[in-house]
């Protein structure tokens, strides 16, 4: 049985798929025109990796709920990692899905999430338009200095290295927030930090970002729950050789097995002692 009450009205979906959970709100289209903005019309939080439901083949029982008891007329989700290619809103189309698809590795706790829920989407018996709007974009301007790291340019003009910066939707809205409490201000320097299953801080000038701990993936910088953060590359390749480590090893260790969980013993919830989250 349904929990969501029926809304009628046209409404835009947003998805926001975290390491750890997926963030959802419908928002009434009329309003967004009209006002630039809108409280949502509903909101609920789901598991990443939930089982299927029967209604719509590969749709997870949550979003069967969303969609069929609200009018979705588009949907928007969050995509952590848009490579090099990708900074801008684009519709999802077969070409760009799969280009996504290789993005996986460069952000495995999240892109993946956000891939499964577009092909959810595109496998349902609705033709939802569905938007991808990517967490980098915030920092794709970045100083030059802030953006390189100090290898060959061989190395960083083939494969495109650079600190491409997340949580960006948080941080802008954090200078957002900040700038409608202090209007009359022109100059200023902020240090905005995004804490929660991933961390990471920015330096914020007049509203641009000039620095951020975030860097070619989101593991880089702060410890977070599952995730390292900071660590000697001397100390991970002595790592690889004492332990025979694959590169497949060495990103489950990084991204699953570190962070506050590796610190602990295994507990990676800060409110309960007994609970040990899945990370796929």
């Amino acid at each position: 049985m349904s929990s969501l009450p029926r809304y009628d009205k046209p409404v835009l979906l947003v998805l926001n798929p975290g390491s750890s959970s997926i963030k959802w709100s419908t928002h009434n289209v009329s309003a967004l025109e009209y006002a630039g903005a809108t409280v949502p019309v509903a909101i609920g939080q789901a598991g990443v990796g939930q089982s299927a439901a029967q209604t719509y083949p590969g749709a997870p029982p949550w979003l069967t709920d969303v969609l069929t008891n609200h009018a979705v007329r588009a949907v928007i989700i969050r995509v952590v990692h848009g490579g090099s290619e990708y900074h801008k809103p684009i519709p999802i189309n077969d070409d760009n899905f799969r280009q996504l698809q290789t993005l996986i590795p460069l952000a495995p706790l999240h892109n993946k999430a956000a891939i499964e829920l577009i092909e959810q989407l595109r496998n349902t018996r609705f033709s939802i338009p569905v938007f991808a709007v990517f967490d980098s974009e915030f920092f794709s301007d970045l100083p030059v200095l802030s953006q390189i790291y100090g290898l060959s340019v061989a190395l960083t003009e083939k494969y495109r290295l650079r600190r491409y910066g997340f949580h960006g939707f948080a941080h802008e809205s954090m200078v957002k927030h900040w700038e409608a409490v202090k209007p009359k201000a022109e100059h200023y320097t902020l240090v905005t930090a995004q804490l929660g299953s991933g961390c990471s801080m920015a330096a914020i000038r007049d509203g641009k970002p000039v620095d951020t701990t975030m860097g070619f993936t989101p593991n880089e910088g702060l410890l977070m729950r599952t995730r390292s953060g900071d660590i000697d590359p001397g100390l991970l390749t002595w790592l690889q050789w004492q332990e025979g480590w694959t590169p497949e090893d060495t990103d489950r260790v990084l991204n699953c097995e570190s962070g506050w969980r590796g610190l602990s013993g295994g507990i990676d919830n800060m409110e309960k002692d007994d609970e040990y989250s899945s990370c796929s």
